[in-house]
This record gives structure tokens, sequence and C-alpha cells, in this order.
């Protein structure tokens, strides 16, 4: 795997945690430009949403990638089926804290095992996605959350990852899904649900989801996430120093 560029966004002293992306073009063409513009929309979604109880966060990402014929060496597939959430009619949603919520497919636990990367979270750009809903269906993005897919992120030595599709142009799309793995329901809240129907809101369901809006309560489960315990610009610096390619001033 190759580190390709620095991200433009990095952190502040004023801030006082810091949310690490690493952003990895999985077999698929990059768009930096496009990625860039989606960091600084979580940035600022982060930012507006202060005077509600959201923490003080810097993002602070860097970008790498793996090529095409090590990504389908890895999947197997022309594209990734990354989750089963109903089968036979029957949803594969687990109440067990301790189990993933919903079926994880092989190759996905063969691509988070390649990338293993605890200590942030993990955007994977690939150049196509399903999920599984009584048939296999397109899917614009999917986050697996340490509360949502225990097991499988334990097991692949892999923090929050969220896997997207390269081709999305929606901006919006990578906060709506790093807003699912920083609030972080447990399975008993909203059965680990972060989804709302108010378009205004960071969580809408599906391509409703542009909205800027967190709620206080919804900024204290942000607040609670061990993803920003203890993180400080000392760790940014040393996340950008392991990161950064020779020469890429």
């Amino acid at each position: 795997m190759t580190v390709s560029r620095r991200s433009a966004i990095t952190t502040s002293p004023s801030r006082r945690n810091v949310l690490h992306l690493r952003l990895i073009s999985a077999g698929a063409a990059f768009h930096p430009v496009r990625m860039a513009a989606s960091v600084l929309r979580l940035q600022e979604t982060l930012d507006v949403n202060g005077p509600v109880g959201c923490p003080a966060i810097a993002v602070c990402s860097a970008w790498s990638s793996i090529a095409p014929s090590e990504y389908h060496g890895l999947i197997r597939a022309p594209e990734l089926s990354a989750l089963v959430v109903r089968r036979d009619g029957r949803s594969t949603w687990s109440a067990d804290p301790d189990e993933d919520a919903f079926e994880v497919s092989p190759p996905t636990r063969r691509l988070l095992t390649h990338v293993g990367w605890s200590r942030g979270v993990t955007v994977l750009a690939v150049p196509g996605l399903r999920h599984h809903d009584d048939r296999w269906k397109s899917a614009r993005a999917i986050a697996l959350s340490r509360r949502d897919f225990p097991r499988t992120l334990v097991e692949a030595g892999a923090g929050p990852t969220i896997i997207m599709r390269a081709e999305e142009v929606n901006t919006s799309v990578l906060t709506h899904e790093v807003m699912h793995v920083l609030i972080d329901y447990p399975r008993d809240v909203n059965r680990g649900d972060e989804h709302v129907g108010d378009p205004d809101r960071v969580c809408c369901y599906g391509r409703e989801a542009t909205g800027w809006r967190l709620t206080p309560s919804e900024c204290a489960w942000i607040r609670g996430n061990p993803l920003l315990a203890g993180a400080n610009d000392a760790s940014s610096a040393r996340f950008e120093a392991r990161n950064t390619p020779a020469g890429d001033g």
C-alpha cells in the first residue's frame, strides 16, 4: 500500500480533540479534489454544531492507495459485496453487543484484515459496492463502527471503517458515515440505528442525507466516543509524520 499525498486538512493548536482519517483508494480512480471537499464538509459540520454541544474536533487526514490487482485479489470479484442485512425475508440483525449487528461478507473481512488500522477511522473508496437485502443491491456507503461490528473489527485488527463508492459525488456522504461512527449507539438504543427522518439532520436516511444539524443528544454520544479520548496535536503531528511520503512538502 503506497501513500500518495497528504491532505490539506490538518489540526489547529486551539482544538482539543483530533479525528484521524486514513483515506484509501482501493482499486479505484481516486478523486482527491472531491475527497478533500468531503473532508472539509465534515470539518465544517463538526464546527457549526459546537453551539449544541459538539466537541471541538480537528479532522486530520492522509491519503493512500491499494493497486487494482491487489484489491481484486482480496475481494475476488468485480465489486465488493459487503454486508448481508436480510436473507430469505428475515433480517440478520443481532441484539448481542458482542456480535456483529449484521453479517459481514468474507471479502470484506479479508479487506479489513489487509488494511487493519486501529488508531482512527479508515475510509475505503472502492469501484463498486453492494449489500444484500433479500437480493444484492447497490450501496453508496457502509459504516462499520465499533459497537455495530465488534467481532469483525477485533478479528481484523481494525478500527472503525467506512466503505464508499469511489464515484460518489455527494460530498455529504462522508460526513453522514463518520457520524454513524462517532455517535455509534449501543444496540439497546434505537437498535443501534442513528438514522432519522428529518432532512435537516446529518443522519437522515438515504439520498436525503445532506443535512447539517446534530442534536444535543447526538453530540453527547460523540463526546463519549473513545476515538476522541486522549487525542491531541502531538498525536496528530506523529500521524502526519508517519503518513507523509518523502519529498511531499
